[in-house]
């Protein structure tokens, strides 16, 4: 059974015929090929079973749900399952090499390395891949134009694709496949919530518009951190999967790191799309593609920030050193106890952690919206320390790499070969 929210109905769904009895258990691997191999037969039977099959178009997508022009051209080079397979690809080899670039490997892999039922996340991650949009073909909403053109739209597909793998007969042969309950809805989450960061256009509209520059806005960090918040125990795979949607969404894309020059690409990228037949529509997601990847790039960063300036211990509070200009500032307005080493302690451990923020601060002068929301989210309740530690933070930066590396070495004890 799966939830339609188009019509507040459940509706049967066709059965899984070629589970394997519940007892028999099999490598993940195994599981993920079967999923794999199984995905064109229970895409048709999924829209046989939801859609109106008295309509051509339905039926064309029963009997080809893989074709491209039945997806959504205009955002989509690729049909549904193609699209699903390089999101398998993706996720497997482009974004571990991203991640690594991005310098938030260890943090990631900390994460996918934790077990469910004996299966490291990490395993379970492929078959969340092939299944999230397996909601789309029941989910689908036909429109017409006046001019008889038809176009389709898979809104709340995500939520469709979280109770179709839990809920419907799917469930039941991912069991036989040898998965337990935990894992197929560890499975389902990952997909009702594979697109999640896309949620943070919703207020680029406001900020300039869903560009480069818009991903170093208060705004978007604020927005990034609402997702973390929301989702603090799937933060990581949201980050995940984004990236590797977009990345499988189309082969034509732009490359350049700034809006001005990602514009300069446009005729080319045009020139490309006609000459592979493309829909010229989907110029829009191509010139979106850098955008994506510094999206993922930045929340990722802000996600190991925060995971990070969480898990650093604190030095045992003492009485010395209170009296630097940092503490003076608020001494007279707090009641907090933490002494100017605790605060270093902070600051050394989290910049650390944020290279990438490094050249940003020094350029900004004070600062860096960036860095007040992630300072800010790592001491929720408390605002002054916050205030504090951003402050040490930036004034660290720009004494210079030397100076900070001295401070590391007093704190730590080792210092970087």
């Amino acid at each position: 059974m799966v939830y339609s929210p188009n019509n507040k109905h459940e509706q049967n769904l066709p059965p899984v015929h070629d589970a394997m009895p519940l007892h028999e258990r099999v490598s993940i691997s195994s599981v993920t090929e079967r999923i794999s191999q199984r995905l064109p037969a229970l895409a048709a039977e999924l829209v046989a079973g939801t859609q109106d099959m008295t309509d051509p178009e339905n039926q064309s997508f029963a009997a080809s749900p893989d074709d491209p022009r039945e997806h959504a051209p205009c955002w989509h080079q690729f049909g549904v399952l193609t699209h699903s397979e390089e999101f398998n690809l993706r996720l497997q080899t482009t974004v571990p090499a991203l991640l690594e670039q991005w310098g938030v490997t260890i943090p990631a892999n900390e994460v996918l390395a934790e077990e469910i039922d004996g299966t490291p996340k990490s395993e379970l991650l492929p078959a969340a891949a092939l299944l999230h949009d397996i909601g789309k073909f029941t989910a689908r909403k036909l429109k017409r134009g006046g001019d008889g053109v038809v176009s389709a739209s898979y809104e709340d597909h995500e939520e469709h694709s979280g109770e179709i793998i839990r809920g419907h007969e799917l469930s039941t042969a991912l069991k036989g496949w040898g998965l337990t309950e935990a894992q197929v809805e560890y499975i389902a989450r990952c997909a009702e919530l594979h697109f999640e960061l896309g949620k943070v256009r919703r207020v680029a509209g406001e900020n300039g518009g869903y560009n480069v520059k818009f991903t170093e806005t208060e705004a978007f960090a604020s927005a990034a951190q609402a997702v973390i918040d929301e989702h603090p125990g799937y933060a990581l795979e949201i980050g995940l999967e984004f990236i590797a949607d977009s990345l499988s969404k189309t082969e034509v894309a732009a490359v350049s790191q700034t809006d001005e020059a990602i514009l300069l690409e446009k005729p080319a990228l045009e020139a490309e799309i006609i000459s592979r037949g493309l829909n010229p529509k989907l110029i829009n997601q191509a010139l979106q593609m850098p955008v994506n990847v510094k999206v993922a790039e930045i929340y990722l960063r802000q996600w190991a920030a925060q995971r990070q300036a969480l898990s650093t211990p604190l030095a045992p509070n003492t009485d010395s050193n209170r009296s630097s200009s940092i503490r003076e500032a608020d001494v007279a307005t707090t009641d907090h106890e933490l002494t100017d080493e605790d605060i270093d302690r902070y600051a050394v451990s989290g910049l650390a952690g944020l290279p990438w923020l490094h050249d940003q601060i020094r350029g900004a002068g004070g600062g860096s919206p960036n860095l007040a929301m992630l300072v800010s989210s790592a001491f929720p309740n408390d605002p002054t320390t916050a205030r504090i530690v951003t402050q040490r933070m930036v004034q660290l930066i720009n004494d210079g790499p030397d100076a900070l590396e001295q401070r590391r070495h007093e704190l730590f004890g080792t210092r970087e070969s």
